[in-house]
């Protein structure tokens, strides 16, 4: 199946060993990859690992390089800043009728910016 969006030359790739729920001791239970891919279809992880990935190029399929950085999908920071001083309770409802949500791109955790490097942003 053809990705649309592959991100390639991820030094580390970092992802829990459990699927969720996991609790406990379970948590500090992770794997590492290394010279990993990320192959992403419908905003969702299609496949990800250090094996070939190429069946996954599609004509319009953008890929996207790493540049060698360490990646760590699924990991949620649940803070706020200051710029989002006030009151955030319509922003589920917004996500929900499918206005874009800069911070959710990957699960959470990777923003894409079109035209610059991979930048990998722990919010």
């Amino acid at each position: 199946m053809a990705a649309d969006l592959i991100i390639t030359n991820i030094k580390t790739l970092y992802t829990p060993c459990f699927a969720p729920p996991v609790r406990g001791k379970d948590l500090s239970k992770i794997s590492s990859i290394d010279q990993a891919f990320i192959a992403v279809k419908n905003e969702r992880i299609l496949d990800f690992g250090n094996h070939d990935f190429t069946k996954h190029i599609g004509e319009k399929t953008i890929i996207y390089s790493a540049n060698n950085q360490i990646v760590i999908p699924g990991l949620i920071d649940s803070h706020t800043h200051l710029v989002h001083a006030g009151s955030r309770e319509d922003e589920y409802g917004r996500i929900l009728q499918g206005v874009p949500y800069k911070c959710y791109y990957i699960l959470h955790i990777l923003w894409i910016y079109p035209g610059k490097d991979f930048h990998l942003h722990l919010f």
